[in-house]
């Protein structure tokens, strides 16, 4: 896996969690529960304590609002 493409993938979630936290903090706080994770896992998914992106899966998402929706829609998985 590209190191760079993984660092990339984890700022931009950790960017799109912040704003979560701010604008939503119930399912923020529940966001901060997970440990962001980049694995060639295809799209995204969680196993209740990680929520791990595919960093190939992560440059097809443009804006930090499709980030957002990506990691709300992983925190809903949990709940």
């Amino acid at each position: 896996m590209d190191q760079n493409k993984a660092a990339i993938t984890i700022k931009r979630m950790e960017e799109a969690r912040a704003f979560i936290v701010r604008d939503y903090p119930f399912f923020g706080h529940l966001a901060l529960g997970l440990k962001l994770v980049c694995a060639s896992c295809g799209t995204a998914c969680t196993d209740g304590e990680h929520l791990i992106v595919d960093p190939n899966f992560s440059e097809e998402l443009k804006t930090i609002q499709e980030m957002e929706f990506l990691i709300l829609h992983e925190v809903l998985h949990c709940v």
